[in-house]
């Protein structure tokens, strides 16, 4: 393995960054969170299997998609906000590493699995795999700072390798899946044809999310009253006209990376000048609308009709068998570091909850299909089945997962000396990889 320089994050950087984190996620306890969002997601999946005439399907199949896409974005421009471009350099390798090689595995080996079991076609099961794949920052990280604040592996350096990974996961997992989101439904044109496109798609939305980015460092001037509440207003008006763009013009690959990389060129060159407010804006919007919504809406879509319960059966064994290889290759991926086995192995427990990206990018391959006069019942089939299981994936390991990393944290972590009235994020030392 390729040794790396050790450096250190200064205090300041790491401080200024966990504390935005802190102000709105730190609030809540991993399991308040998991305890909001599944009784969403159940309360939705109640309502549309038995909630009779409380709930119009017409209502649904019209609104829901527009709002579910809303909330992506939502998700999106947070992700991409909150990369600290610094933090991920110093972190080096194995925040790369965690949040790309873990991913990958459970996306090879759930394709592989879901072709075995249900003769799903690959192309569908990378898309499974990748909706499957994101570690969820909504049930990691408030159980990280909560680790980190009571001295939990701090000296090791394991929250600040988590929660700065966690985000990179998330912007992995939903550019692959964008990109195959592109191939599975082509814009037209030969096989070859469509295969280039795909990727170049996604380079499309990174230069045109870079250009927005750009320009919204330079618009409005900086002189301007209610600075940062223009600059929110028009980063999220671009990100939506942006997003649904390119959806009308049938080329969903750039939508996503676009307004990701818009929120992350912009963030960062907002954040050179002092507080990002922007961020705390975003989390209160997602935490006391989007979320809610979102969570909702899934469950709403979700009728016990399009499934059977060897479905539901054969998909748990599907999860376990992805879940498995994530939790190897996350084992693995931190390996070179100075992080001891107990550490490493808290690491592999902590990166596996899924929720938030699951509920965002579970319907979108149902609602493309029904979308496009093109597809087939295998379309239709397949998207049926990944919302399915992105569900049970949620519902699953929202809750085990949380309290796993409740339960690990203090056995296989070492609790520091650190005082009640000192900030953790001082103390953190990186590894040494």
């Amino acid at each position: 393995m390729i040794s790396e320089e050790n450096e250190e994050l200064s205090p300041e950087s790491t401080k200024e960054s966990q504390q935005q984190r802190v102000s709105w996620d730190g609030i809540y306890t991993s399991e308040i969170l998991v305890i909001f969002f599944t009784g969403m997601l159940l309360t939705g999946i109640v309502l549309r299997n038995f909630g009779g005439a409380f709930v119009s399907v017409a209502v649904i199949s019209d609104w829901s998609v527009v709002l579910r896409r809303i909330a992506f974005i939502v998700i999106l421009l947070r992700g991409g906000l909150s990369l600290d471009a610094n933090a991920v350099r110093r972190l080096k390798g194995a925040c790369l590493r965690l949040s790309v090689i873990p991913c990958t595995a459970e996306m090879l080996a759930v394709s592989l699995i879901s072709k075995l079991i249900f003769g799903m076609d690959i192309i569908f099961g990378i898309a499974l795999g990748a909706v499957l794949g994101a570690v969820s920052p909504a049930v990691v990280i408030p159980a990280l700072l909560e680790a980190s604040k009571n001295g939990y592996g701090v000296q090791a350096g394991v929250p600040s390798v988590v929660i700065a990974a966690a985000s990179l996961d998330d912007v992995y997992a939903i550019t692959v899946f964008s990109l195959i989101l592109s191939l599975v439904f082509p814009s037209g044109g030969s096989p070859m044809l469509t295969v280039l496109s795909a990727p170049v798609e996604v380079f499309a939305g990174v230069f045109f999310g870079a250009v927005l980015g750009f320009i919204l460092h330079v618009v409005p001037r900086k002189t301007v009253q209610n600075l940062h509440f223009i600059r929110l207003s028009l980063l999220f008006s671009f990100s939506l006209a942006f997003l649904f763009g390119t959806i009308r013009l049938r080329v969903d690959g750039a939508g996503a990376v676009g307004v990701l990389i818009a929120a992350f060129v912009a963030g960062h060159a907002w954040k050179m000048e002092g507080e990002l407010p922007e961020e705390e804006y975003l989390a209160i919007m997602w935490h006391h609308v989007f979320q809610p919504l979102l969570f909702g809406l899934i469950g709403l879509e979700l009728s016990f009709d399009m499934i059977s319960r060897s479905t539901l059966f054969l998909g748990i064994m599907v999860l376990a068998f992805g879940l498995t290889f994530r939790f190897l290759a996350s084992f693995l991926a931190v390996f070179g570091s100075e992080l001891k086995m107990k550490e490493r192995l808290f690491v592999a427990i902590a990166w596996m909850p899924k929720a938030t990206v699951q509920a965002a990018l579970a319907p979108v391959v149902l609602e493309t299909a029904r979308s496009r006069p093109s597809s087939t019942s295998v379309h239709i089939e397949n998207g049926v089945l990944i919302l399915a299981l992105a569900v049970l994936s949620i519902l699953i390991t929202a809750p085990s997962g949380a309290l796993a990393i409740r339960l690990a944290t203090p056995i296989l972590l070492k609790k520091d000396k650190v005082s009640a009235g000192d900030n953790t994020a001082d103390e953190i030392e990186l590894l040494n990889i």
